[in-house]
């Protein structure tokens, strides 16, 4: 940083790298500031990425029309089962539900489970009554009868 006093006025001047440069350092901390020549305009690091300061970039658009309606619901809307999504509104359950859901899903997870052990040994049961059942099945020789003979071979 420069502290020029050449000056009445002193100014504070940031590092003037260009994007190549920036993208460069290695071990950047969040607030970390530097001025981009390339792009002409401050930028901060935060949150992992570079985000350009003050004027030059642009202005996002959270009207209703582009981001939507979205509002918080009452617990009591919640609890009472009147948050029916229709007016966007966003939920945060009590621990306690959440608990609850978890709770639920880790029951079907081990029922699930035994109904597949349980069907699988189904299965190797079945099968092998599939190879008892074919075992016995009785086999039939196929022979020719004569019209003069008495009996049949």
């Amino acid at each position: 940083m420069d502290f020029n006093g050449s000056s009445a006025i002193g100014r504070l001047e940031m590092p003037r790298l260009t994007t190549t440069e920036r993208n460069a350092l290695t071990s950047v901390e969040d607030g970390t500031t530097i001025f981009n020549t390339t792009d002409n305009i401050g930028q901060q690091f935060f949150g992992g990425i570079w985000n350009n300061l003050g004027g030059g970039g642009t202005v996002v658009d959270a009207s209703e029309t582009v981001a939507g309606k979205v509002e918080i619901s009452t617990q009591s809307e919640f609890d009472a089962g009147t948050d029916t999504g229709t007016t966007g509104a966003f939920l945060t359950p009590k621990n306690s539900q959440i608990n609850a859901v978890n709770s639920t899903q880790n029951t079907n997870i081990s029922n699930n489970t035994t109904n597949i052990a349980t069907n699988t040994a189904s299965i190797a049961t079945n099968t092998t009554n599939i190879s008892t059942n074919t075992a016995e099945i009785p086999r039939f020789k196929y022979v020719t009868a004569t019209r003069n003979e008495d009996t049949l071979s």
